[in-house]
């Protein structure tokens, strides 16, 4: 077998097709399994697409900004796609399990609060749909995090950052305490950071040379195989972080050793898999609390579920996508 050059270029050229991947990998991780499963180990790696999802936004938005460096430019691109989409699906679901009659002044500021910044997950690590309030914070940093990395070398190595306070909010107790429950938070900081600085070479059509291929494929590989024993083994015996620096290394070793596999796939396969990224965050927002929640209550076997769950969510997805995109073209025509 000859090996050729890892092209970069090619996570940027397949991004949609790795971003259905991720959500599908997040639905999958979203069902139940008892602990005594064998796939359990398994089924939480599919934790894993959150970071995909990172990593692959980090790399997007470097795109997105060198094309236009303008901030306010930034902020309107990334929140006029991100909040119309929360506003209907996260914002609507708040609504809807709302106990209207027992609605007091102080239920329903936190109503206003869920519904407009889903304020409870930064408050109380409330987890229904962390990741968009999570994705708007890392936004606000984004542009003068690029502009750094543009002109200064050193801001690369800013990831340790977010790092060590991992660590220490890990182990130091008083911290722990305080601010713990933000946990899958803070160890996703660095993926998205890594993301960006990838995004530079993406962009430059950074090529790696062949002989990297095996041993970046052999320590992505290593990487998932603990990553995945922990989590059979020994989940919830650890701080979860360790995980999320783990899938640190599988990421970015797949992202880039794995891209080139889909210039083999039929064209059927990535034209689906490019769809169902394109519908992402959409399908984020609507398989786990509309749809997957509720099927879970019929106790069918977990790949029935997760079938089912997909079936049925993916064209809702659809249908607000559209929905949406012909409101936003109203709003900013």
């Amino acid at each position: 077998m000859t090996l050729t050059p890892i092209k970069l270029e090619n996570i940027s050229k397949y991004r949609s097709e790795w971003m259905g991947i991720a959500i599908l990998l997040v639905i999958f991780f979203h069902g139940y399994l008892p602990r005594e499963s064998v796939f359990y180990g398994l089924k939480r790696m599919g934790n894993i697409g959150v970071d995909v999802f990172l990593c692959l936004s980090g790399i997007g938005l470097v795109f997105s900004f060198t094309k236009n460096s303008s901030v306010k430019h930034f902020f309107i691109q990334r929140y006029k796609r991100i909040y119309l989409t929360w506003l209907l699906i996260g914002g609507g679901f708040f609504l809807y399990q709302f106990e209207w009659h027992k609605a007091s002044v102080k239920g329903l500021i936190t109503l206003a609060e869920n519904v407009f910044f889903h304020l409870n997950f930064w408050k109380n690590g409330d987890l229904t749909f962390w990741y968009v309030p999570a994705l708007m914070v890392l936004y606000c940093f984004t542009p003068f995090y690029i502009q750094a990395l543009q002109r200064k070398k050193y801001a690369h190595g800013w990831v340790l950052f977010p790092l060590l306070w991992c660590f220490l909010v890990a182990f130091v107790p008083s911290l722990k305490t305080k601010w713990g429950y933000l946990e899958i938070f803070w160890s996703r900081i660095p993926i998205f950071m890594l993301g960006l600085q990838m995004g530079f070479w993406v962009k430059n059509k950074k090529q790696l040379p062949a002989h990297y291929t095996l041993p970046i494929l052999l320590i992505t590989v290593i990487a998932f195989i603990v990553a995945w024993w922990l989590e059979q083994e020994k989940h919830g015996l650890y701080p979860l972080f360790i995980n999320r620096m783990l899938y640190i290394v599988v990421v970015l070793g797949g992202l880039s050793v794995f891209s080139m596999l889909f210039s083999h796939n039929s064209k059927k396969l990535n034209a689906g898999l490019r769809w169902i990224g394109n519908i992402s965050l959409e399908l984020y927002l609507i398989h786990l609390h509309w749809i997957l929640v509720p099927l879970q209550r019929l106790h069918l076997s977990y790949f029935l579920t997760f079938a089912l769950c997909c079936c049925m969510s993916i064209p809702m997805a659809w249908c607000v996508n559209k929905a949406i995109t012909n409101i936003q073209k109203k709003i900013f025509s």
